[in-house]
C-alpha cells in the first residue's frame, strides 16, 4: 500500500513559517512543485495520521519512503505507529499509544536536493500488528521532505 504523505487525517505540527512557504491552515509545508504534492521540511516532534481506507495491514512490511533533502550532515529519523483504532473512527488515542513501534534512523537525508527525489528502502523490516487500519507518522529530526511511504509485504 502506498501513502501519499500530504493526504494525512490529523496531525500535530509546529507554527507556521510564511518564509518557508508552508500551508498557513496544516501549519507544515504542503507543497506543490512540478506536479509534486508532498510534505515540506518535516520538523522534530511533527506527526501526521493516515486512515487505511483500503483495508487493514497486518503482517512483516518492507518500507519505502520517497523524499528530498538538502542536508548534506546530520542524522534525521521517522518513526511510526501502528494502530487499530478505538473502533470510533477518531484515529490513534494517546493513551493507547506513547512510544513509536519502530523508528528508522540516518537514511533520511542527503539526496542531492529538496526535491531531487530517491527512494529508501528502511531497514529492517517491520511487522505490522493485525487489524491495522491507523499509521502515524512521526518526524524526530528536521530536514527532509517526503512525498510518499509505501509498506509492500514481505
Amino acid at each position: 500500500i502506498q501513502i501519499e504523505a500530504e493526504s494525512f487525517n490529523t496531525r500535530h505540527t509546529m507554527t507556521y513559517n510564511a518564509n518557508a512557504n508552508e500551508h498557513p491552515t496544516y501549519g507544515t509545508g504542503v507543497k506543490t512543485l512540478d506536479g509534486v504534492t508532498y510534505l515540506q521540511y518535516l520538523d522534530d516532534g511533527m506527526w501526521w495520521e493516515y486512515e487505511l481506507t483500503t483495508g487493514t495491514l497486518s503482517g512483516t512490511y518492507e518500507v519505502e519512503i520517497r523524499l528530498g533533502s538538502g542536508r548534506t550532515s546530520g542524522t534525521a529519523s521517522l518513526s511510526f505507529i501502528f494502530s487499530s483504532g478505538d473502533g470510533s473512527g477518531s484515529g490513534i488515542q494517546e493513551s493507547e499509544h506513547s512510544t513509536p513501534d519502530v523508528t528508522f534512523n540516518n537514511n533520511l537525508i542527503n539526496t542531492g536536493g529538496w526535491q531531487t527525489w530517491d527512494i529508501r528502502t528502511m531497514s529492517p523490516t517491520i511487522t505490522i500488528p493485525p487489524r491495522t487500519t491507523f499509521i502515524r507518522m512521526i518526524s524526530t529530526d528536521p530536514g527532509y521532505d517526503i512525498d510518499w511511504f509505501r509498506f509492500t509485504k514481505t
